[in-house]
Order: C-alpha cells, then structure tokens, then sequence
C-alpha cells in the first residue's frame, strides 16, 4: 500500500492503468495456476517438482521463501504501523498485538474454517464500507480517474514513475 500511495501522491492518478494492468495480470496467472491444476492434477508447486532439477528447485524455494518474509516484514510493520496511528500504540507492541493477533487467528483453524471466513467477511465489509464513506466524504475527480486508465506520460520524475510503476506491479502480482 505504500507504494500506492507513493504514487498517488507524487503522480496523482496518472499510474492508475499500472494498478489496472498488474490486477488484471495477477488474475491471468492465477487462471494458468488453476488451469494447470484442472489439466494436470497437479499444483504449480508439484509441476516444478517433475519439470526442474534439484538445482531449480533450490533456486525457487530460495526465492519463494526470500519473498514471503519480504511480504510477512512489510504486513506486520504495516500492522504495527496502523496501531501506532490509530491507537497511539508503541512499534514494538504493534508487532507483539500483530503477532498475538496472528496466533488468534491461526488457534481458530482448529475451530473450523467458517468461523475464519465470517471474520474474513467482515473484515472486508469493513474495508469497503470505508471505501464507500471515503469516496463519499471527498469524491474523487473522475475525469481525472478514467484519464488515469489510459497509459500516458506521467510528466515530471520518469525515472521515479518506472521505480513505482515497478513496484506497484511487484505488489500486486
């Protein structure tokens, strides 16, 4: 999120169309996953097993790994981040929350997995309700929106524009 708002702020809605790009990329990649898995039998995980050597497969699980602690640092700092702005909370008990609430959610599996989708649901309800009201309380300039769509020239700062684009397209595929 982050980068998103990096880049809001710094290129208002010009990057908008990255956003739109990399979501509908992510969608594609998961319909080959899905794919594969209806075709095959098989998971991505399982038909990198049989296609790639030992030597492959270290290369990926490296990555692979490298890449969800990269993703767990960001999420349990930017929990920790949201109760030091909302509640005034200290970082280092943001984490601890983050992680007690981690630990919460992992001991409802046990409970049955309804009980994690209705927390799911309203969490997600909640973030659109939120939307909703944000984009009530300061609607948004929707010519400005749908121009930001449209692949162009972001202006000033092409260099900085490539760094996010890049980034947001990491972050969502």
């Amino acid at each position: 999120w982050a980068t998103d708002i990096q880049a809001g702020s710094q290129f208002g809605y010009s990057l908008l169309w990255v956003v739109a790009f990399s979501s509908l990329a992510a969608i594609f990649l998961q319909m080959l996953a899905a794919r594969l898995g209806l075709v095959a039998g098989k998971d991505l995980a399982q038909a990198s097993y049989e296609r790639y050597g030992r030597f492959g497969r270290v290369v990926q699980w490296i990555t692979a790994e490298v890449s969800i602690i990269a993703c767990d640092i960001a999420e349990v700092l930017g929990c920790a981040l949201a109760f030091k702005l909302l509640l005034g909370v200290p970082l280092a008990w943001g984490v601890v929350l983050t992680a007690l609430d981690t630990v919460i959610v992992l001991g409802l599996q046990g409970k049955g997995f309804r009980q994690i989708e209705a927390i799911v649901l309203g969490l997600i309800a909640t973030m659109a309700f939120c939307f909703v009201a944000q984009v009530a309380i300061t609607p948004p300039d929707w010519h400005a929106v749908v121009g930001g769509l449209v692949p162009g020239d972001p202006g000033h700062d092409r260099k900085d524009a490539i760094v996010l684009a890049l980034g947001i397209v990491g972050a969502t595929i």
